[in-house]
């Protein structure tokens, strides 16, 4: 697939059918991911594949935590919207309102599909050194992005997500992730079923609002 075409063709899925990815792909999109740049070639980034039965148990104990209120402690810490700038609000409220135009109220579950980590039927977990300096994360950021980008290319369905690591120790436990490693982000991956909630992309703000010229 050409590049342009994979880009703008790949969105966040967030319901999965149950069809298994094969190991031989999901090592095929890794391997292509590590041609990421990364700091003086550093290659921080190490990737814990959560598949099969191991996936399954995941789904279940994180929606378990999610039923009973657990409140999330991602190792990342997160943001309320509130405490972005103005002109970053503004952008997610737009997500909100493009949703809401799109679907009718109790057409989808968004809430749900985060609860059951979107069914997926495999997890790429990213870690990096804990205490290293902030630039590894810049690492992670750009070898998440040619996972999906990678997964995209073979045919595979992708979405990064916080829900995925609201619940670090459950994780942890069930990859054997060590303490002197960072879990920064998990990546669902599977195809995508044919739940309306999956036909759902947020516009992007004119390229013009973030690109500037300077001769």
């Amino acid at each position: 697939m050409e590049f342009d075409k994979v880009i703008q063709s790949r969105h966040s899925v967030r319901d999965f059918c149950d069809k298994q990815v094969p190991q031989e792909v999901l090592t095929d999109i890794v391997h292509i991911a590590q041609a990421t740049p990364t700091w003086v070639n550093s290659q921080p980034v190490k990737v814990y594949m959560i598949t099969g039965e191991a996936a399954a148990q995941l789904r279940a104990s994180h929606e378990e935590r999610v039923q009973a209120h657990e409140p999330s402690h991602s190792e990342i810490a997160a943001m309320s919207r509130e405490q972005w700038p103005e002109r970053h609000q503004e952008i997610m409220k737009q997500w909100t309102v493009e949703f809401k135009q799109q679907f009718e109220p109790g057409q989808v579950h968004f809430n749900h599909a985060q609860k059951v980590l979107f069914n997926a039927p495999a997890f790429a977990y990213l870690t990096v050194p804990a205490g290293i300096f902030d630039w590894a994360l810049f690492d992670a950021g750009a070898f998440a992005n040619s996972l999906m980008l990678a997964a995209k290319s073979r045919g595979v369905d992708s979405i990064a997500a916080y829900s995925t690591v609201i619940f670090p120790e459950e994780v942890r436990s069930l990859a054997n992730i060590p303490n002197d490693e960072m879990l920064v982000v998990g990546i669902a991956l599977g195809y995508a079923s044919d739940n309306a909630l999956n036909t759902f992309v947020p516009t992007r703000v004119d390229v013009h609002e973030i690109v500037q010229f300077i001769s």
